[in-house]
């Protein structure tokens, strides 16, 4: 169990480590072709090769900026102000009754606010996870070492797959039930 357990979390980081290999991929070789196009502009010597070599300058000095911002692929999704300023948070479709009235509570089923919210740096007290999601998952070990008490507390209902559901456990502090009504 713990080996297709072992060998299902590497895929997943195989296949995230692919993706992001890709897009670096994508990426160069719009550079490419946008310094290719510039470049023959430029044969005939003129006016426009002192521009070619500003625009050159300018998109060099770009693309170092944004090498420091790259590995952020949730750049275009905003975190709600109620996110950032929580230090619990509650991952799943329910709140849990218990609880649902203490104050600086974030609650999200959003896969990828949860992993831009977990990514922010804020300080996160609590994590309450009621359903496993890859996303969130990669992120519990650091989560745990930045002093985040992790509780798995799944929904009454739901079925999940056994191997999250054993590394959410491997990971969770505390496991809690759904008691069914």
């Amino acid at each position: 169990m713990e080996r297709n357990l072992q060998s299902y979390l590497l895929d997943i980081a195989r296949e995230e480590a692919a993706s992001k290999e890709a897009e670096l991929h994508s990426l160069r070789n719009s550079l490419r072709y946008r310094v290719g196009g510039w470049m023959l502009e430029v044969l005939p010597p003129g006016r426009r090769t002192f521009v070619i070599l500003w625009r050159l300058g300018k998109l060099y000095y770009t693309h170092l900026r944004g090498r420091r911002t790259l590995g952020n692929s949730s750049a275009n999704i905003s975190l709600p102000e109620e996110a950032l300023c929580s230090t619990i948070l509650v991952f799943g479709s329910a709140i849990p009754d218990e609880v649902a009235s203490i104050s600086g509570l974030w609650h999200t089923d959003s896969t990828k606010l949860m992993a831009l919210r977990l990514d922010s740096g804020g300080r996160v007290t609590t994590l309450i996870l009621r359903k496993p999601a890859c996303e969130v998952l990669r992120r519990l070990a650091r989560v745990k070492l930045d002093g985040t008490k992790v509780i798995w507390w799944p929904e009454a209902s739901a079925d999940f797959d056994p191997a999250l559901v054993a590394h959410v456990r491997a990971h969770a502090d505390e496991c809690r039930s759904e008691v069914a009504a």
